[in-house]
């Protein structure tokens, strides 16, 4: 029986979106696929970006990115629009710069670092091997003296980490070898770090609430899964459109070596693991461990950010749109799968980005009857449909969101600056 496919209204540009979520429906245990405005097809992902598919006992990584743990983030300052100046910026964005420890240049160094022959000198916010283990484990809260920040920031991200007893079996050698430089950092392709102000505040007494007022300077980011999440998706996938035969091929004998088996992660099946088996319990404990990498690093890059600004700030809230989950949606547990799409949590800020020239939009999730028709699940951002519409293609997505209910508005933001490397 097909999956049941909730639209809120398919772009017709977007024909192979639609063609695809009609294969979707028939594999194995899909239940119900949210689409959201902002929908389109990459032509490396075997989902459209911008959905939620709930499957019923059934893990399905192929419908969200390989690297999970994408997240976008919203950093409040006390700096007002008019004490950002050229200087300013050339100050922040070398801070940001001045502290990395950049990749192995050449194959052979890769290789030692591989078998860790050789260690890549570690930066100011960087883990050490011991921190790597203890952030995978703990999550957020396993940094919390590291990089100075109160207990209640935690309170500030969507999941800040669940407790994982035991990573045998979970990280891959490449994992622990590459993944404790350049924390808090990769701003490539379509991740950025972006300054804007708050240039309207439409609902006073929840911006109040959250310490935003019009002219004040904003800090938000896109990225943030790090390195462990980039191997762990690799290790835990069979064959994806992203991934080059000629990558497959290198990295087959360590997998063979990491699973010891070829039944679940090689070849070019379907791969759809029983959320209730061994394998399928192993694969979401290997990509807790990534989200807990991840959430951490996300607070090396909120250190990062606050110390480049140099004065008072805080983290207004952090949330993941590339997530595999067990929610029960209605009386029934579900796997949710976000590709492009973060999760609705009543009373919390939503940030749906514009572009480096179009406003960026920070809403409030709303608790309403409608939510769990649409998996709870809204945009994280509005670029496919800008590029399609113009500036209009950012209010059509906002605007059929706040018509379903799901999302008010609470300001809006005008980017300064853009940040991308």
């Amino acid at each position: 029986m097909n999956g049941k496919i909730e639209t809120f209204g398919l772009p017709i540009k977007e024909e192979k979106a639609w063609e695809q979520l009609e294969e979707i429906a028939r594999w194995p245990g899909v239940k119900r696929i949210v689409t959201l405005p902002d929908i389109h097809q990459k032509r490396y992902l075997e989902a459209p970006t911008s959905i939620a598919v709930a499957t019923l006992g059934v893990i399905i990584p192929a419908l969200t990115t390989p690297t999970l743990g994408c997240s976008m983030g919203i950093i409040a300052t006390e700096l007002t629009r008019a004490q950002v100046d050229e200087k300013f910026l050339q100050n922040f964005f070398l801070h940001i710069k001045n502290h990395l420890t950049f990749s192995p240049p050449s194959r052979l160094r890769t290789l030692l670092t591989w078998l860790g022959v050789v260690s890549p000198k570690p930066g100011s916010y960087d883990f050490s091997r011991r921190e790597l283990e203890n952030v995978s484990k703990f999550g957020a809260r396993a940094v919390l003296e590291k990089y100075n920040f109160p207990e209640n920031i935690l309170e500030h991200m969507e999941s800040s980490g669940k407790e994982i007893v035991d990573l045998r079996g979970l990280i891959p050698r490449s994992g622990y070898q590459f993944s404790g430089s350049n924390i808090g950092y990769g701003f490539h392709g379509n991740h950025f770090l972006e300054l804007q102000y708050v240039d309207e505040v439409v609902n006073e007494k929840v911006a109040n609430e959250w310490g935003l007022k019009k002219d004040q300077v904003i800090v938000s980011y896109h990225g943030g899964e790090g390195s462990l999440a980039f191997f762990i998706g690799r290790y835990f996938s069979n064959h994806r459109k992203k991934f080059s035969s000629r990558e497959e091929l290198m990295r087959l004998p360590a997998k063979l070596l990491f699973h010891k088996s070829f039944k679940y992660y090689f070849g070019k099946k379907l791969l759809a693991l029983d959320v209730n088996s061994r394998e399928g319990r192993r694969y979401m404990r290997a990509i807790q461990a990534g989200a807990n990498y991840g959430a951490a690093g996300r607070l090396a890059m909120t250190r990062r950010i606050m110390d480049a600004l140099g004065v008072p700030s805080k983290l207004l809230w952090d949330t993941s749109h590339t997530t595999i989950t067990q929610e029960k949606i209605g009386d029934k547990d579900f796997v949710i799968h976000r590709n492009g799409a973060v999760k609705i949590i009543p009373g919390k800020p939503i940030l749906i980005s514009g572009s480096d020239k179009v406003r960026s939009y920070i809403g409030v999730g709303l608790d309403s009857p409608d939510s769990e028709r649409y998996l709870n699940s809204v945009d994280h951002g509005a670029g496919e449909t800008i590029k399609r519409m113009g500036s209009e293609g950012h209010d059509y997505v906002v605007k059929v969101l706040e018509n379903a209910n799901l999302v008010k508005p609470v300001a809006y933001l005008k980017p300064i600056a853009t940040f991308r490397d």
